[in-house]
């Protein structure tokens, strides 16, 4: 039976460094990569196979609830989506399940042996280059969509996305600081950024390993406090992909011919994965980089209790996706 419930829900990223950098959200309107690349390949993919579990046939309706949090769509536009969601649905049950199968078979292995930084780095490139399938699938779903997009709604997203990086903003750069600030708040009283972003860390570590024990929790503090996570350089990053983002979509409703938008479209992609701003892919992998060390440790800190549990999570996952697999 396909696990539900918010408690089986894993973590989707490993890392002391905000989703902000490059995420995982798939659809029109995005600015960020799976995400950003500050996201450990296993917890990307875990976050994935709890989607699936949590309403696979459900995809569809929360693609559009997502877009509609971006912007208003009618009920034309809607029914699109729907639809242009199930196709890619469709091609993704034939192609990337199989393949998502082996790849928690193999971390079930790997529970129990030693872990180094190379390692899980490599298990990220898997999911990268799963990501990039899919966007490329997505594509003609994405070139209809922004086809049919009036200039209020494009005004609309523009506001949404601008709103985005103000509470980014708000959120992370110290309050008597100018937008280009790159200092962060280090604040590990309750409630603050620093503390919330711990908080999050042990839950979606827990998610896999079970509780995290004392000295545990101090080496993702430590991890924190150590960051190479830049705010002003990431919100700068941001604001690129804000103005690219609208550049895009009016290059579409402009396009003559439909193999031009979809040009548009995929060179928008190929920007999320890759920044033309000099020097942000360096960056990008250092936040990687640090994400992949980070799990390694709590890896190999991990007890036999929380092998055990992260051995079940996996396992579970894997009857999920198999189950999904033959499901018609």
């Amino acid at each position: 039976m396909i696990r539900a419930g918010l408690a089986r829900t894993p973590f989707t990223r490993a890392t002391g460094t905000p989703a902000t950098t490059q995420t995982v959200d798939r659809r029109m309107g995005t600015l960020r990569m799976p995400k950003r690349l500050a996201l450990l390949a296993a917890t990307l993919a875990l976050g994935a196979c709890s989607l699936v579990s949590l309403g696979y046939g459900r995809l569809p309706d929360l693609t559009v609830w997502w877009l509609q949090r971006q912007v208003s769509l009618d009920s034309t536009q809607t029914s699109q989506v729907k639809q242009d969601m199930q196709a890619v649905m469709a091609w993704h049950r034939r192609t990337d399940l199989p393949e998502m199968v082996d790849m928690l078979q193999h971390w079930q292995r790997l529970v129990d042996q030693p872990l180094i930084a190379e390692q899980a780095c490599g298990e990220f490139d898997k999911v990268r280059t799963q990501w990039t399938r899919l966007m490329a699938q997505s594509a003609p779903g994405m070139v209809t969509l922004a086809k049919t997009l009036t200039p209020a709604q494009r005004d609309e997203l523009n506001t949404t996305q601008a709103r985005s990086q103000q509470t980014f903003r708000q959120t992370y750069l110290a309050a008597d600081a100018g937008a280009s600030s790159n200092r962060l708040f280090i604040n590990w009283t309750p409630s603050s950024p620093t503390a919330n972003r711990l908080s999050n860390l042990k839950d979606r570590y827990a998610r896999l390993y079970g509780e995290l024990n004392t000295q545990q929790v101090d080496a993702l503090r430590r991890s924190i406090d150590r960051s190479s996570f830049n705010p002003g350089r990431t919100l700068a990053e941001r604001e690129r992909r804000h103005q690219d983002l609208m550049t895009t979509l009016d290059a579409v409703n402009q396009a003559a011919h439909p193999a031009d938008a979809q040009r548009q479209v995929q060179a928008w992609v190929n920007r999320l994965s890759h920044s033309p701003t000099p020097g942000y892919a360096a960056y990008s992998q250092t936040l990687v980089r640090e994400a992949c060390e980070q799990f390694t440790h709590v890896h190999a800190s991990a007890t036999p209790d929380q092998r055990l549990h992260a051995r079940r999570v996996l396992a579970g996952y894997e009857a999920d996706l198999r189950q999904l697999m033959v499901k018609p």
